[in-house]
């Protein structure tokens, strides 16, 4: 289907059949071809002036830098893919990459950075109605505020998480959710509150 759509000179089919392969190559772990069909996707969305599937292919990048443990690589993808969005409607992909980068910070121990770029990325998925997007964001959030001792933030984000989970019936949310606001309330001294987190978990 690659061949045929460049062969008629057909830059949008292209460059999804470009996407789609790339994102199948990380799947299995083919790095290599990861590489070069995102090289090449970039390339064409430059040409062809297409920012949003630029900023896909730049956020595969940064994935496959994160699969290979290259967190500078990438940090780099993930802000260029956010830049590249900029410059289209594309909210949900901004929104959607900053929870890849504040994941990254994360892993880091950047726990400033998570904040900042949470914060930018709620909105977004609240605007868009994104329950799992919410979710997995104040899960982040709420880490970070655990690990900045901001006890009031990470009870908020975690108590948050929970009636989310609530909501869409997502019973792993709601364990990992009531084990982490129970480990907190332990921590802030509110035992009581802490077992009964840990009991209904």
């Amino acid at each position: 289907a690659l061949e045929t759509y460049h062969a008629d000179g057909n830059v949008a089919d292209e460059l999804a059949a470009l996407e789609a392969l790339a994102t199948l190559s990380l799947d299995h772990a083919d790095y290599e071809n990861v590489l070069k069909y995102v090289d090449q996707g970039t390339s064409l969305a430059q040409e062809a002036d297409n920012p949003q599937r630029e900023g896909h292919m730049l956020a595969l990048l940064g994935d496959l830098q994160t699969m290979l443990g290259r967190a500078p690589g990438a940090e780099t993808a993930y802000k260029e893919a956010i830049s590249a969005f900029e410059r289209t409607e594309a909210e949900q992909d901004i929104g959607l990459t900053l929870d890849k980068l504040a994941g990254l910070y994360l892993e880091l121990g950047r726990f400033d950075e998570v904040v900042t770029a949470l914060e930018r990325a709620i909105p977004i998925f609240e605007r868009a109605d994104c329950t799992d997007c919410l979710i997995g964001a104040f899960d982040k959030l709420g880490d970070a505020h655990f690990e900045l001792v901001h006890n009031d933030q990470a009870r908020a984000s975690y108590t948050r998480v929970l009636s989310l989970a609530r909501q869409a019936d997502d019973l792993q949310g709601l364990f990992a959710a009531l084990s982490k606001l129970g480990e907190l309330l332990e921590d802030m001294g509110e035992r009581d509150q802490a077992l009964l987190c840990f009991q209904q978990a």
